[in-house]
């Protein structure tokens, strides 16, 4: 992942994710709470009845029932944290969605393009986008890329819009001219390439501090 694709996430997981991983993590805290205070109360009478029975087995019910109450309590604590992993994750999605509304958004294209024909490292590619995107492309931001790609020591590339469709979902696609390559940008499958990677980060700022 580039150090700019990183920073925007990890901006978007944190500012998005913290409002709604404190309420979250209230509410495990709470149910947990609720629980141990049950599971007390439960103890006491189970240890008040075993010890009419017999005192040894007071200790050993207590224990099995402290033991329970931990499990569970951790099992609630993940659960919640896997709910607003997803949660994150969505927000991210939403956020890279809506960048096309953003007055930034040509540039977000110009980088799009760039790592698409470094991706593809042929002479000549065509691509394609939403309607929106492509009235956004044009040849002063074609040109653009092809001097960004030099600079990064990538091929000459000829760049020229496909002829199929407008695509429905935002990013960009690259194809080789005979169309047996294709790079895929479009932000729903840059999400799968990082996931994993958003997943450990979010993890790491908002349950490890």
């Amino acid at each position: 992942m580039a150090d700019t694709d990183r920073e925007f996430l990890k901006a978007s997981i944190l500012t998005d994710a913290r409002a709604e991983a404190e309420r979250m993590l209230a509410e495990a805290e709470k149910t947990v709470r609720q629980k141990r205070e049950l599971s007390q109360s439960q103890t006491d009478r189970i240890r008040a009845e075993a010890e009419v029975r017999a005192g040894e087995q007071a200790g050993a019910i207590e224990r099995s029932s402290r033991s329970a109450l931990e499990l569970e309590a951790r099992r609630n604590m993940l659960k919640a944290q896997d709910a607003l992993l997803k949660t994150v994750l969505q927000k991210v999605r939403d956020k890279l969605g809506g960048l096309a509304s953003g007055p930034a958004y040509r540039d977000v294209l110009k980088n799009l393009l760039v790592e698409g024909v470094l991706g593809l490292s042929v002479p000549k590619v065509l691509f394609n986008a939403t309607a929106a995107e492509l009235a956004l492309i044009d040849e002063a931001l074609l040109e653009e890329v092809r001097k960004r790609v030099k600079e990064l020591d990538g091929p000459e590339v000829d760049l020229k819009r496909s002829g199929d469709k407008p695509l429905k979902d935002a990013g960009v696609m690259l194809f080789s001219e005979d169309g047996r390559l294709c790079f895929n940008n479009q932000f729903k499958n840059r999400m799968r390439r990082f996931e994993t990677e958003i997943r450990k980060l979010t993890a790491k700022e908002l349950f490890e501090g």
